[in-house]
């Protein structure tokens, strides 16, 4: 079964912003893909918004984090290679505290 956006032609993302005490937000750069970018990803038929985000946030980062309040809707135009319509989701993950074990690789 496909969602009634996918059906329409739509495509949906849903993203999350993570911050740290100083207000700063983390961002990555997906492997092959440009640009930076707040993590996230597309939405699959007929799973909700906030479990596609926690699903992309598991695969990117490793991280177990439950989404919290919608902070933004946007209407993503067709873009002009002929891709689809959509919308993208962004929604509070929360503050990354000092005990977490995050690391960076050097080319990160």
């Amino acid at each position: 079964m496909t969602s009634d956006a996918a059906a329409a032609g739509f495509a949906a993302t849903a993203n999350g912003l993570i911050t740290d005490a100083q207000g700063r937000w983390l961002i990555i750069r997906p492997v092959r893909r440009e640009p930076w970018q707040l993590p996230g990803g597309p939405i699959e038929d007929d799973e909700p918004p906030r479990v596609a985000l926690a699903r992309a946030v598991r695969e990117e980062l490793g991280m177990f984090l439950r989404p919290g309040r919608l902070l933004s809707l946007i209407w993503i135009p067709p873009g002009r290679s002929g891709g689809r319509a959509g919308f993208g989701l962004l929604f509070e993950l929360g503050e990354l505290r000092n005990d977490r074990n995050v690391r960076l690789g050097p080319q990160d």
